[in-house]
């Protein structure tokens, strides 16, 4: 069996080879961390340190992993392409084997190929794009559904409300675009009327040219595929202007943040994300325990990132190593019972029954949301 180990470890196991037992290879077991961690999607990677810092916690308090300190390593690469790479390159010459995200589908597409190469570990949290698990990786795996799982389900709510003349925008990102593609493509097999499928650039301050698209071309629902800030101020600005349409988005818009940003005018918004598990009876305890270290576990990546790292720990013991072949194998084969149900995975990467994994949500101005039945 070839056996795919980073650059970082096999160096190390090469200097003990010729010292003997004068150098330890393995003092710690490192799980890097990857996602947003500055910028105006920061809020994610907040959820992704909250849920890897509770399993920490939970895995050390038992003795670690196959007796080894469990250490968690933070990699900011502000969902920026370029600096994913940067931070992969970065994790494998830290001797990283595993890493917990990246959280953006543009981050995860290029830091993928740089693991892949290596050796390394992955499990994503959050990147939705298609792409990611078509490339026939082995070291690639992720805890939540597809887009093209995704949108059919998002097209379906939207259709729900019968609307006449429909918007779908994107931020142009992998993760907004390819969204927004897949509820339009659901939307027209539907028969729904897509008057609109238009990007605009993230990141501007007056979205009005929009809002005057939406309002002359008389749309009752607009679709966002992208984050929070850009659906914010679409939604400000729109109804400041005196658009009335309803408002959809995906798991991008789906947290308290854009209720911060733009306050009443979220009242209303239906969002589609990964299903909430804290009102999960099973979580009871864990959901107490976040809330007593001030952590929201319904914020929508915190069980999900826990839940990925408590896997990736059960097929590390399952393994009784750290051979990444090993571990792949313990993944690709086993069942897992975690924080956001069982979770089976297929021979891409990707967890059986990704498109029953979501849920919609209507979320109010005062910040709480509810399901969308």
């Amino acid at each position: 069996m070839k056996i795919k180990l980073s650059k970082k470890v096999l160096g190390l196991a090469a200097a003990s080879a010729l010292l003997g037992s004068a150098i330890s290879v393995q003092a710690d077991v490192k799980i890097g961390v990857a996602g947003p961690f500055s910028g105006p999607l920061a809020q994610f990677g907040q959820m992704q340190i909250d849920g890897i810092k509770m399993a920490a916690k939970h895995l050390n308090a038992k003795g670690g992993l196959n007796g080894e300190t469990v250490e968690i390593v933070q990699y900011d690469d502000a969902c920026e392409p370029k600096q994913a790479t940067s931070v992969a390159n970065q994790a494998v010459n830290d001797g990283v084997m595993f890493v917990i995200g990246h959280l953006c589908s543009s981050s995860t597409l290029p830091a993928s190929d740089i693991y892949e190469d290596e050796g390394v570990v992955m499990i994503t949290p959050a990147s939705t794009n298609p792409e990611i698990t078509e490339r026939g990786y082995e070291f690639l795996f992720r805890t939540v559904g597809r887009d093209d799982q995704q949108g059919p389900f998002a097209a379906s709510v939207i259709a729900s409300f019968n609307p006449k003349r429909v918007a779908v925008i994107h931020d142009k990102s992998a993760y907004g675009e390819g969204l927004a593609a897949q509820v339009k493509m659901n939307l027209d097999s539907q028969g729904v009327n897509v008057v609109l499928f238009e990007a605009i650039t993230p990141n501007e301050a007056d979205y009005s040219p929009l809002i005057t698209k939406l309002k002359s071309n008389k749309i009752d629902a607009m679709f966002f595929g992208g984050y929070d800030p850009e659906m914010a101020k679409i939604m400000r600005q729109g109804r400041d202007s005196g658009f009335k349409g309803q408002f959809f988005g995906g798991d991008g818009v789906s947290n308290s943040k854009v209720v911060e940003g733009a306050g009443p005018a979220a009242d209303g918004l239906i969002a589609t994300q990964p299903k909430a598990f804290d009102g999960d009876p099973r979580n009871a305890a864990l959901v107490a325990e976040f809330k007593a270290a001030g952590v929201n576990a319904s914020d929508t990546f915190v069980l999900p990132t826990y839940a990925a790292t408590m896997a990736l720990a059960e097929a590390i013991e399952a393994a009784g190593n750290f051979d990444g072949e090993d571990i792949i194998k313990a993944l690709r084969t086993g069942t897992y019972e975690t924080a956001v149900g069982n979770i089976e995975w297929d021979a891409k990467g990707d967890i059986k029954g990704g498109e029953n994994t979501f849920a919609a949500y209507r979320w109010k101005k005062d910040g709480s949301f509810s399901l969308v039945e």
